[in-house]
């Protein structure tokens, strides 16, 4: 199997948990290749990530700029802020 052909089979199967962790990882990169398909990268391994891969002991979901943090949630959540429901 060539390294090209070994990429499109990784870029076209690649399980839901990649999909839904990796492309929202801080240490993952999402790209596009020239057929449109969506092309992870994990920045702790230097590659692509395992196509079938269902864990990652290393998953932390990225922050956008003005989301609350982790504990800003947990301390909304406490006082019965209404944008939490």
């Amino acid at each position: 199997m060539t390294e090209d052909s070994k990429q499109d089979d990784m870029s076209r199967d690649m399980s839901l948990y990649v999909k839904t962790h990796c492309g929202t990882c801080v240490a993952g990169w999402t790209r596009r290749d020239s057929d449109g398909r969506t092309v992870y990268w994990c920045l702790l391994d230097q590659q692509q990530p395992w196509p079938r891969m269902t864990y990652c002991s290393r998953y932390s979901r990225a922050r956008h700029a003005g989301e609350p943090s982790e504990p800003e949630i947990a301390e909304l959540a406490e006082a019965g802020d209404p944008q939490q429901h």
